[in-house]
């Protein structure tokens, strides 16, 4: 009688630890696909900022409209104005550039970045990192900006505004993406 009770007790013992790592391991493989998605997200700002730079980049040295194009939308994604295609990944754009054939695949959400790293299951101070390099990321588009409307011949008023019409300025327009404060907020990205 002994023996049944000394192992139905240690049955039971294995059966409790066998659960416990179960559940064990199911916290495990939550907190691993947080981890895995907040990278995905965070990833995907660094790299939304690099397919900014080239595109800007690349229409002040060609001034092709199209990378200017891209550009925009590149940023429209970003901040949800615009769906996410399909298997939107680092070689997305490549696609788009180098290969005529490539087709976008649509059906993608409309979601910010800003969103899906507010969702994401970041720590406060993660969260307050990711923010900060978002907005050196927008204060870049600033500059972006205003080396697209040199490459237009629009420089700002006093008030601003792209108002003031001369001769366009590529020479202008490459100097403010590769100054030093340009790569200074791209390394603090």
């Amino acid at each position: 009688y002994i023996f049944y009770l000394v192992t139905g007790a240690l049955l039971s013992l294995l059966v409790f630890f066998i659960v416990l790592r179960f559940f064990g391991q199911q916290e495990l493989d939550e907190v691993q696909s947080v981890r895995y998605t907040s990278f995905l997200v965070a990833d995907e700002l660094r790299q939304s900022s690099d397919d900014l730079t080239r595109m800007a980049r690349a229409y002040v040295d060609t001034g092709d409209p199209k990378f200017e194009r891209f550009y925009w939308q590149i940023l429209a994604i970003r901040n949800g104005e615009l769906e996410e295609p399909l298997h939107y990944e680092r070689s997305y754009w490549d696609l788009i550039i180098g290969d005529p054939g490539f087709q976008p695949s649509t059906g993608g959400r409309k979601i910010s970045l800003r969103t899906r790293m507010e969702e994401s299951g970041f720590t406060a101070a993660e969260f307050a990192k990711l923010t900060q390099a978002e907005s050196i990321s927008n204060q870049l588009v600033q500059s972006e900006r205003n080396a697209f409307n040199a490459m237009k011949g629009l420089f700002r008023d006093p008030t601003g505004q792209f108002d003031i019409r001369g001769a366009p300025d590529p020479e202008l327009a490459r100097r403010i993406l590769h100054d030093e404060s340009y790569h200074i907020a791209k390394a603090r990205i």
